[in-house]
């Protein structure tokens, strides 16, 4: 029966779904045992495997051998004079291999020897101290000290203290000595360690045997000077002179002189009244003179005497007498404004 209920205008006619039937649910495929699969054989992979070792030995080999070239340090040439070279010379050219020994002029009374292996470098060493022949060389950058100065410690802590607190921190410490004489002593201590990279951390130290200092690199203002012969540009630890005083001059090392303190001195370099190493002595102020050259930009020039200055006057200028304006007083500033504007005779003044 037909229902009398009215459709609305608007809405759209009703949509019929059909119902599904239900399907048959589906078969489970049957899944066949695959065979087992067998690994990749070695012979297959072989090349690309031997391929990647090959250039990871390649790599590891470059990185090794470029972690192991060692460059050599420079071996320091010896220096003689040319009458000591002609005496050895012979002897060394002739036991040595060809091209191991080569000597050239230093300057105009000395040469210098420059050995290419460090082997041979001991075996000339050893050779001219055995003929006594007088020789002198720069330590290696293996036998090179390095000298601090500490400041800030009590003047009367001693040098075997300062020393054994030092070698107890781990520092190889070669010598301690303090500045000042016998009778006053100063709060400064020169320490002399070998020159290695554990040595150098010395300059971060602040606090030494309970007290707060400051560590310094060593500068001398005077040149090198030689403990042993006295000489000029290098140190007692390669110098093949004779040994002389500085003292005495004598041909013996300072800690061998029996001279008293009432005796005076001699020096070894220019036979002065003085030690050795007195710093006013004219040896050593011609070898700082002769070191340190005055540069060209540092001379003062001449000094220049001023140029006259001359006036040309004309002679009617000239034969004219000036005579002095004699000073005016008690003068009005208001005749003093009508002679500095005088009127002339063709104005007219209007009165307002």
């Amino acid at each position: 029966m037909p229902s009398n209920r009215k459709r609305p205008k608007n809405s759209p006619p009703p949509i019929l779904k059909k119902k599904k039937s239900p399907s048959p649910p589906a078969a489970k495929p049957k899944i066949n045992p695959s065979p087992p699969v067998s690994p990749p054989s070695v012979e297959n992979h072989s090349p690309t495997r031997s391929r990647t070792n090959s250039v990871t030995s390649t790599r590891s080999f470059s990185s090794s051998s470029a972690h192991s070239i060692i460059i050599p340090a420079p071996i320091p040439p010896i220096f003689l004079s040319g009458a000591s070279w002609n005496k050895v010379a012979n002897k060394l050219l002739s036991s040595l291999p060809t091209n191991s020994l080569q000597a050239k002029v230093h300057d105009s009374n000395s040469f210098k020897l420059l050995c290419f292996e460090q082997d041979y470098i001991r075996l000339v060493q050893k050779y001219l101290l055995s003929t006594n022949t007088e020789f002198f060389t720069h330590p290696t950058s293996s036998e090179r000290t390095l000298k601090v100065v500490i400041k800030g410690l009590l003047a009367d802590t001693s040098d075997s203290e300062l020393e054994s607190y030092l070698k107890e921190k781990g520092y190889d410490v070669l010598n301690v000595r303090q500045f000042g004489n016998s009778t006053k002593k100063f709060p400064i201590h020169m320490v002399t360690l070998v020159s290695s990279p554990t040595n150098k951390l010395i300059f971060r130290e602040t606090n030494i045997l309970y007290m707060s200092v400051k560590i310094e690199s060593y500068r001398s203002n005077k040149p090198a000077q030689c403990f042993a012969c006295q000489r000029f540009g290098h140190s007692s630890l390669r110098c093949g002179y004779a040994p002389r005083c500085v003292k005495c001059s004598g041909p013996h090392l300072a800690k061998d002189c029996q001279k008293t303190k009432d005796q005076d001195p001699t020096c070894a370099n220019c036979s002065g009244n003085h030690t050795a190493n007195f710093s006013k002595c004219p040896a050593i102020l011609s070898e700082i003179a002769r070191r340190r050259p005055l540069r060209p930009n540092s001379q003062v020039p001449p000094t220049l005497s001023p140029t006259p200055i001359i006036k040309n006057f004309n002679s009617s200028q000239s034969n004219q007498s000036t005579a002095p304006i004699p000073p005016q007083s008690n003068i009005s500033y208001a005749s003093k404004v009508a002679n500095s504007n005088p009127s002339s005779p063709h104005t007219t003044r209007t009165k307002l």
